[in-house]
This record gives structure tokens, sequence and C-alpha cells, in this order.
């Protein structure tokens, strides 16, 4: 039997195998529910050696659990013997004018479990947040050792029999200075089909153990069914040890993530009787569609809890000084890029790292977050002032998770974090507990407190070291690293709350920190530490998959060196998304200049596809080194409206004669930055670049009527 729930744009089936009574759950595009196949949904194809019960929809496991007998153990908790005995109980659908919400009750009565799977969509949107919660409602304390935050199985339902050359598997790998590159293959790749009894489990599983939650892979994975044109695709909270399962077992395809299980995270927790433990938010979606499709759905919906302050509505123009001063700014340099930003229009001025006491002058020692008073003679009040003179506002870097040797903080061993009884370093580096309240006090007072006395209107939070695979203080290394990062997100929250107004950029080595989570606590989301080589603009393409554009700030660093072409290259780049200057401007010569000062008030003339447009197609996909680039590349962008259109094209030593793109209609070009000729034939877009071993260009476009070649 199957229950369908209609979601904007998705469609909610549950399928209930009367004889097991199993319930299995997944999600199909709007007005495509009748197409799935019952059969396939309760797992009907079947032979005398492989019959298994349909694939629960709750996935949970406790120790002491049996694990399916499918050669799993070891491998994936899925399909727990509690898991296999949970059976729906009741389901509770609420629904308003702007939000709809789902949640099924299941019960274990043998294990004494309570499951609570619950749906929830803000209408206008073509996502869902889902996640789960068990309560032990038996009579003694049970070890929970693995509950993900979403699983859909059966995919694709649409067929009795999956053909594993025709389902892609779509993830992103995600590296330090080698963010988002997409991975696609066919499931056949990992051998996610039927054996010949339909026995063994065949399973990917990724993710990543520590702080650093981006690092390796960013957590997200989609499954394409080519035939169909449908893509199933999830993302989750997971600002620490995540994982995502993608695998086959009897007739179909699943995928589901959350939190580390102890296989892979070291992670389990008690639960005493009448507790509860609900699993943080996952996002999943299903589009008839592209893969870009699936992850603007997913992006869009993120967008929901940004909040960011009213005056990012412009997305201001951001300068920080790194490249300039290479962790040595003063108040004299700062006054020197002062007048050349205003021209810019810069609005957010940024100090990064080294404009605190370090008495040694060796390293930069984090953690005292002292002003260093021969740099800032007034303190970081007096640069905040001056900044709002020149009609800018100040920002600083600040990394107060981490804390090195010699600050003064560093000899409270006690608020440190330990493995094993062991303090954790790496080299000079250690890492505060943010469950310890005299923690938190600390950095309220040097964090917090010097953001309000100076008057600082930004703040950039970076993150450049991993505490690894978890720490001291609860039932498992896993929840004692679940347990600090709680308290590391909430005092990202109290920044927000006690700082109204503040702008926040969350930053760690770059982009090890793209997740959903970290990414809604922040305006803006450092794209990497790519900074001043071409193959930054690569990656800036790439992870407008993973985040919207008017979020994730790209730096253009500028250097008065710079060829004519390298500098309009730079600018382009940087207008991938949120433009962030950097390098010695007052240094550079006039005709570089005025490069930049064109390029910042072409960027004021797009800003409104930024903000509210879309990315139709990213061609990046034959790019397979990043530092060895010799290639062309390109990006198209549409209005909300589709009444205008961006076309970036960049090559990179490369030989191609033109760049060429593809519109949703016809166009005309009304503006362009960067050289090379432009044609415009129909719907196709067409750069031929001038010679240069850097070349970028990006054309405005207008929607016509016309169908004429228009140069």
């Amino acid at each position: 039997m199957m229950t369908i729930f209609d979601f904007n744009g998705i469609e909610a089936v549950y399928a209930t195998d009367e004889a097991s009574g199993h319930t299995s759950f997944v999600i199909v595009p709007e007005g495509m529910a009748g197409q799935v196949s019952e059969k396939t949904m309760l797992c009907g194809n079947r032979t005398e050696y492989g019959k298994r019960p349909p694939e629960s929809m709750f996935q949970v496991a406790f120790a002491g659990d049996s694990p399916s007998r499918d050669f799993s153990a070891g491998v994936s908790y899925r399909n727990s013997e509690t898991a296999g005995r949970l059976r729906v109980k009741d389901r509770f659908v609420r629904e308003t004018e702007t939000e709809k919400e789902i949640v099924t009750t299941l019960f274990d009565a043998v294990g004494g479990v309570e499951a609570k799977h619950f749906l929830r969509q803000r209408k206008g949107f073509s996502a869902i947040e889902c996640w789960n919660e068990v309560t032990n409602v038996g009579e003694n304390t049970k070890i929970l050792e693995y509950l993900p935050s979403f699983s859909l199985s059966y995919i694709t339902p649409f067929a009795t029999e999956n053909d594993p050359d025709k389902i892609v598997m779509h993830r992103f790998r995600n590296y330090w200075s080698g963010e988002a590159r997409r991975e696609s293959l066919p499931v056949s790749h990992f051998a996610m089909e039927d054996s010949w009894s339909y026995f063994g489990y065949r399973l990917e599983r990724f993710g990543q153990t520590g702080t650093m939650p981006a690092r390796g892979f960013i957590p997200f994975v989609a499954l394409e069914d080519t035939r169909s044109g449908v893509v199933w695709a999830a993302t989750m909270d997971a600002p620490a040890s995540w994982q995502i399962e993608a695998g086959h077992r009897t007739c179909g395809l699943h995928m589901s993530g959350g939190l580390a299980d102890y296989n892979f995270g070291h992670w389990r927790k008690a639960l005493a009787p009448g507790e509860s433990f609900s699993t943080r938010s996952a996002f999943i979606t299903s589009v008839k569609g592209s893969l870009l499709d699936a992850c603007r759905a997913l992006a869009e919906y993120g967008w929901l809890r940004v909040n960011p302050p009213e005056r990012e509505d412009g997305l201001p123009i951001i300068y920080n000084e790194y490249l300039c001063s290479n962790g040595s700014p003063t108040m004299e340099e700062i006054k020197r890029q002062m007048p050349f930003c205003r021209e810019a229009g810069v609005k957010y001025f940024v100090v990064d790292d080294g404009w605190f006491t370090d008495p040694e002058k060796k390293n930069h020692r984090l953690g005292d977050w002292q002003t260093d008073r021969t740099r800032f003679p007034d303190g970081l009040k007096g640069f905040a002032d001056y900044a709002r003179q020149n009609g800018m506002e100040a920002g600083v870097w600040y990394e107060f998770e981490n804390v090195t040797e010699g600050a003064d903080i560093s000899r409270r061993e006690d608020l440190m974090h330990t493995r094993d009884g062991k303090l954790i370093r790496h080299e000079d580096r250690m890492f505060l507990d943010f469950r310890k309240e005299e923690t938190t006090a600390y950095l309220t007072e040097r964090v917090i407190g010097e953001i309000k006395a100076s008057g600082l209107g930004y703040l950039k939070i970076d993150y450049n070291e991993n505490i690894g695979l978890g720490v001291d203080g609860a039932e498992s290394l896993g929840e004692g690293l679940r347990g600090h990062t709680e308290k590391v997100v909430e005092f990202y929250r109290k920044i927000r709350e006690e700082c109204p107004g503040l702008v926040m950029e969350v930053c760690s080595s770059g982009g090890m920190r793209h997740e959903p989570l970290f990414i809604s606590l922040g305006s803006m989301v450092s794209f990497s530490d790519l900074h001043f080589v071409p193959e930054a603009a690569v990656v800036a393409c790439d992870l407008h998959y993973i985040m919207l554009p008017r979020q994730m700030q790209v730096w253009a660093y500028i250097s008065p060196d710079y060829s004519e072409e390298r500098a309009v290259y730079a600018m382009v780049q940087g207008m991938l998304g949120r433009l962030c200057l950097s390098g010695d401007l007052a240094g550079c010569p006039e005709n570089i200049w005025k490069i930049v000062k064109n390029g910042t008030e072409f960027y004021e003339r797009i800003k409104s596809v930024i903000k509210d447009g879309k990315t139709i197609s990213i061609d990046t996909e034959g790019i397979t080194s990043l530092c060895n680039l010799h290639s062309a590349f390109s990006l198209t962008r549409v209005s909300g409206d589709g009444q205008l259109a961006l076309f970036y094209a960049f090559r990179v030593r490369g030989k191609e004669e033109y760049i060429e793109g593809r519109l949703p209609a016809c166009y005309r070009p009304i503006a362009q930055y960067g050289r090379g000729r432009v044609s415009v034939n129909a719907n196709t877009v067409t750069v031929f670049p001038v010679e240069t071993d850097t070349f970028a260009t990006v054309v405005l476009l207008e929607k016509t009527t016309g169908t004429e070649e228009r140069k």
C-alpha cells in the first residue's frame, strides 16, 4: 500500500508492505508519484536466495542490535534489528499558509523504542527539511550508535530493475585550495547492482571526522536516473564528523546521511529511560531536471536561514588587506590604502591576521586577542572611527577556537581539549573546550567585548586546524566532539545576538566549512584560500553548485606588477560572487587602477543578477587538474525574471579559439567587462579570446524577441 503526500514541487511516497508491516520512503518530483512502481517499493523483484523485507524508512541502531545478515557488519548499521522492528504507529500532518509538516511516529515494542520522522517545507521552495528523533521508552539505558538525519530508499522507484550504467552518483571532493571538484560516476563504477542471488551489500560510504566538515568531501550526495531525467539530492547540517552512505541492497539503491556513527566517527550516546535524541536537519529534493537544478533547490532553501543584516542587500564590496600586508597590518598602511578603496566603492575594510599583540614578533599567537598598540596606536576603535569617516565599516579577523603556545591563555590547560587523557596538540596549536563556561565567558569578553567597544561592523571568523576523531568528556570521543561543536555553534549565534547588524564572514582555511549549518551562520562564506592563482576562477565557478553567489565571497587580488589582462582576469573572477578586493591598490600604476575602477563600476551594474538570479550552466567538466590549467571554461547565469544574462568566459594557457555558452532564449549583448569579441546567434553566445595566457571577460546580455545574429 502506498500513501502519497504533496509538497511544493515534491511528492513524498510511503510504501507499507502489508505482510511484514515495514514502511519504506522516497520522494519524487511533483506529478510523478503515479509512475512509482509499487513492486519496486515493496521489494517484490527477488529470488528465493534474496528475500529481504523492504527497507525501513527509519534507520537506527543501538549497541547489541543484530546487523542485517548481508555482510554489512562493520560496514553499515543500516537495517539493524531495531530498524527492522519499527512499525508506523501514526502520522500527523500540519499545514499553514507558509509551511507543511508531516510527523510519522514509529514504534518498536520489543526494544522499547519510539521513533519520529519529520518532514517540513517552507512553501514556495522545492526542497524539504527532514530530521529524526528516538526516545528510549524501555526500562533500561540504551546505547545509541547510529541515527542518520535522512534516508531515501528504492531509487529509482520508476523501474523494477535498475540499469547501473544509467544511474549516476554525484558528489563533490573538497580540499584546501581545491574546493567543490565534482565527481560524477555511474553506480556501476561502485558495483551497486544485484548479485545473482540479490544478496550482498554494495556500499560507498564517505564523510569526514573532526571539525573541518568539508575536508575531503562536501556533505552532499545525489543520484541521477538518466532514463527518467530525475535527480535525488541531499545535504545536511554537519558542523563536525559526518557520513553519507549510498548503496545497493536487494533490488534498490538508497542514500542516507548524518552524524558519523560508531564505526566511522566513534560516536555513541547513552539514552536513559525516557530520554530522547534528535538529529540535526538534512535537506532533500527530487527534481525533473539536472544536477544543477537540484543543487539550486537546496541552496535556495538554505538561504532561508541566513538572515543577513539589512545593509547586505546591496552586496557591498569588501577590501581585505591580507595580501597587501601579509599578516603585518598597520594603521599607517591602512591610511595609505583607504582613499583608493573609497574610490573603488568599497564598503567593508577588513584587517586580517596580525592586528593583535605578539610580544616576540615571531609567530601570530592566537588566544589573547589584545590589540598591538605599536601597529594600532588608537586601538581597533581608532581604526573603526577612521573607516567610518571614509564611508566604510571596519572589520577584523579572529580565529578564536584555537590557541597557540606562548599566549597567556595557552597556560590554562584545564580549558583545552584532551583525548584519552592527553592534551591535543598540533605542533604549537591547542583547542579550547567550548563546553566549559569559563571558555565562552573569556571569549565573550575578548571577542564580543572588543567588537562592541570598538564599533566594528564586520567580523571574519577563521579556523585553521582540525581537532580530529574526538575529545574526552562524554560517553564516546565522537559524542564529546558533538557536544563541543554544539557549543561552538551557540557562540557564533551569541555573537549575532549581542552584535545586531554585524556582518559575519565564515572562513576555515578558505573552504573547510562549506556545509549548510556554518553557511547559515554568516552573511558571507569564504570561497577558498585560492587568492592569487588563476585556478581560483575554476573553484569559484564550481562552488555555484553548493551555495548562492550572493553569499560566496571571492577574492580579486590585484598586484601592481600585473599585466592588464591578468588584472581583468582577477576582477572577473571576483565578480563570480561577492567581490573582495585585496593587494596593494595604492601602489598600482594608472592603467591597472583604471581596470580595477572600471571593474567595480561594472560589478555594480550586474549585482542584481548575482543576487537574485540563477546559474544555468557551469562548464568546468573538462578540467582535471587545477594547477596545470590549459583550458577554457565558462559559467552562465540569468536574472530572476529572465530579462538579463551574464556569460563569464575564461581561458588559461589554452588554445581554444572561441568559448561558447547556451542561453535559455534570445539575448543581445549590452555591456562587457574585459576584451575579446562577442557574437550572439539566437540562443548561443560566443566569445573570441585575445591572445594571452590568462584571459577573462564577463558579458551582460538583455533578452530580445529576435533571432538575428548580433555582434
